[in-house]
């Protein structure tokens, strides 16, 4: 067949590598494009899973009266004087997180093999259920309901704006929270998302004194330091929302005790902010055929709690960034 043709008064001609493919474009496996997501989580790492052996619970909690000021002085002959502990019971209850993915059973049959189409549904129900555990953590990790200290920096005080100074805002923090929890400051952990760590970063005292020596970027470690704290940490997580890729959590800055402090006598109970109990960490329910819709269900259950545990463990900062 001739593929010449006329264009515009010119003899043209198909392009002839195209044509020798006839029109069959293999597929590229080397590059596949879309959006991915941080991991983990950073609602995994403020707030530890906690398994449970059935779906509602109760963990336990010790009184303060080993901290209780006694009069034990006592003269010859003189009675003991005596006290007494106790301890109770807070109650839990596990929500259930279920989603699950269709494909006709044509599609999975018609798929190009590099789609993986069962995995890549699994997976898909997995991910929809932990972003939306994830949300749930995000909400309790942005409330000031959760927080024993809440501080709104002010404009123009913002860690990168002219009169910002990221340092007295998180020592203020962290004295506040070691006289009310008897942790030093340097016990306390500091997550930043972006917002708040690139702002940081800009700080306008920090960067003054590093200009003495050196042009290099602030970084994470450098701001552990700087501020006197256990670590600094980031994360970005994002999420689509109207068709935009934004991030999930906004320009706070969270100081909180993570555990790992020296020198505590933990006989009467530690100290935690918050925590996810868990049943499992999520499973992958059988796939099923309806014969109705000729389809598959890929489906994937979780169970969750989070929860704040302890409000004096903990500060928030908002308005971090300019």
């Amino acid at each position: 067949m001739d593929t010449e043709f006329m264009f515009e008064g010119q003899r043209a001609i198909a392009d002839p590598i195209v044509d020798a493919q006839l029109s069959m474009d293999p597929m590229v496996t080397s590059l596949v494009l879309g959006q991915p997501q941080f991991a983990p989580m950073p609602g995994e790492m403020l707030l530890p899973t906690i398994l449970t052996d059935a779906w509602v619970f109760k963990y336990q909690q010790y009184n303060n009266e080993h901290l209780q000021d006694y009069d034990t002085k006592r003269p010859m002959r003189a009675p003991i004087k005596h006290g007494d502990w106790k301890a109770q019971t807070l109650p839990g209850s596990l929500e259930r997180y279920s989603f699950r993915i269709l494909k006709d059973q044509d599609e999975l049959n018609n798929a190009y093999p590099t789609l993986s189409m069962r995995q890549k549904s699994a997976e898909l129900a997995r991910r929809i259920v932990r972003m939306d555990i994830e949300r749930e953590i995000r909400d309790l990790v942005s409330a000031n309901a959760s927080y024993s200290i809440n501080t709104a920096i002010a404009g123009g005080s913002e860690w990168n704006a002219a009169s910002g100074d990221s340092k007295t805002n998180i020592r203020a923090a962290t004295l506040a929270l070691s006289a009310a929890t008897g942790l030093m400051p340097s016990d306390f952990t500091v997550y930043l998302p972006l917002a708040s760590l690139e702002a940081a970063k800009d700080d306008p005292v920090l960067k003054a004194i590093r200009a003495n020596y050196t042009t290099d970027i602030s970084d994470e470690s450098l701001l552990t330091s700087y501020w006197g704290v256990r670590r600094v940490w980031s994360a970005n997580p994002v999420e689509e929302i109207a068709g935009t890729v934004v991030p999930m959590y906004n320009d706070i800055a969270v100081i909180y005790y993570e555990g790992g402090a020296t020198n505590l006598d933990t006989t009467y109970g530690t100290l935690t902010w918050a925590v996810n109990f868990s049943w499992n960490r999520g499973v992958a329910t059988a796939a099923y055929y309806d014969n109705t819709h000729t389809s598959w269900s890929f489906p994937w259950n979780d169970y969750a709690m989070p929860t704040v545990i302890n409000t004096a463990c903990a500060a928030k900062l908002t308005n971090c960034a300019a």
